[in-house]
């Protein structure tokens, strides 16, 4: 039997036997004596048995018989599933494997292909998240039923309607103006020179420009005696005199061939407005005398008179332009308060210039206006 190193304690106990060597007769040598009956743990010197190796030692451990399980029939255990509850599981994981077939000829001809079933080991679906409104199932559909992939595939699979060519619309033309769009066109009064300031001039400018189209499309005289008119205040807000004169001309020409009377006033008012500009006032004073004169409304004769209160500012005639604001307030609306507020900065001005020029010439009389007669030049110091 092969032995071991003895350890530092074995060597320790063993030492004093060494000192004092006990005589034991040999086995074998010849004496008739037998080997001592005594155990081993009463002999002196060292326990052979200590020095032993194991012989082996166990690797595995546990039962040495199979595994055993309650019955099936008296339902899960701790240990297992059920063997129902797992061939309805493969079941189910068999039916979910649906993948489509479709031949391209019938899906050019709006036909939709037959769907086959396949295994779950040769097709994986792609993972996508189950919609909220889906209704839990216990199982996959009976044999022959289509399944619901099927029915999905087939809604998405019916032929629509041919595709139509989707053409770019065609610029469309600015849409036609309206009350609105003219009573958008604000101004103000400048207090020194009661002249009329735009700040948005580039507006202005594209409501000059939406102009042309009804311009070109109108026949009827009164209506484009009325669009000229617009252009040519568009114009003269714009300081381009000579283009709004021309403008007014030609509304004034289609008013008088109409034989409105309305339409015949503002032509007259507008052309007024720009030859007082333009620095003609007799031809200005003599259009805003015969359109005041005139038989139009009298919220139209009040805009009259205020303009031409202006131009007799702008001479100089400090008292005729008191008598034309006072008509322009009596004419107008009683609750017109752009009216009153263009009237205070109107009279404003004049105090300040009578203050430093005097009043004026008197007031003329309506025939020196219209030219009938010559007029005389005293002045009132």
């Amino acid at each position: 039997m092969p032995t071991s190193r003895p350890t530092e304690e074995q060597q320790a106990t063993a030492a004093p036997a060494e000192a004092k060597p006990q005589h034991s007769p040999k086995p074998g040598a010849g004496s008739s004596t037998p080997v001592s009956p005594v155990p081993p743990a009463t002999r002196p010197g060292p326990n052979p048995a200590a020095n032993a190796a194991p012989i082996g030692r166990l690797i595995t451990s546990g039962p040495s018989e199979p595994r055993k399980y309650a019955d099936s029939d008296l339902g899960p255990t701790w240990f297992g599933a059920k063997p129902k509850a797992a061939q309805e599981n493969a079941e189910e994981a068999k039916a979910d494997g649906v993948v489509l077939n479709l031949d391209i000829t019938g899906l050019m001809n709006g036909i939709a292909g037959a769907t086959t079933t396949v295994s779950p080991e040769e097709v994986t679906a792609p993972d996508q998240p189950e919609p909220s409104d889906a209704q839990p199932t216990s199982g996959g559909p009976a044999p022959g039923e289509p399944s619901k992939l099927d029915e999905e595939a087939e809604a998405l699979l019916v032929p629509g309607p041919e595709p139509t060519e989707i053409k770019p619309a065609a610029p469309g033309r600015p849409r036609p103006l309206g009350p609105e769009d003219l009573a958008a066109i604000r101004w103000r009064l400048d207090g020194a020179t009661l002249r009329e300031v735009v700040d948005d001039r580039d507006a202005l400018r594209e409501l000059g420009e939406r102009l042309d189209g009804p311009l070109a499309d109108e026949q009827d005289n009164v209506a484009r005696a009325g669009l000229l008119s617009v252009r040519a205040e568009v114009y003269r807000l714009l300081d381009e005199l000579g283009m709004a004169a021309a403008a007014s001309r030609l509304a004034l020409a289609h008013a008088e061939s109409a034989g409105d009377v309305q339409a015949l006033v503002i032509a007259q008012a507008e052309l007024a407005h720009v030859l007082r500009l333009r620095g003609d006032y007799a031809e200005a004073d003599r259009l805003f005398e015969q359109a005041a004169s005139s038989e139009a409304p009298e919220l139209l004769r009040s805009v009259v008179h205020e303009n031409a209160g202006r131009s007799a500012f702008d001479q100089g005639r400090h008292m005729e332009a008191l008598d034309h604001f006072a008509r322009a307030v009596r004419l107008g609306l009683p609750d017109d308060q752009e009216l009153a507020q263009r009237i205070e900065v109107s009279l404003e001005a004049i105090y300040i210039h009578v203050l430093r020029d005097g009043w004026g010439p008197y007031p003329r009389m309506r025939r020196e206006i219209l030219g009938l007669v010559k007029a005389g030049t005293p002045e009132q110091s």
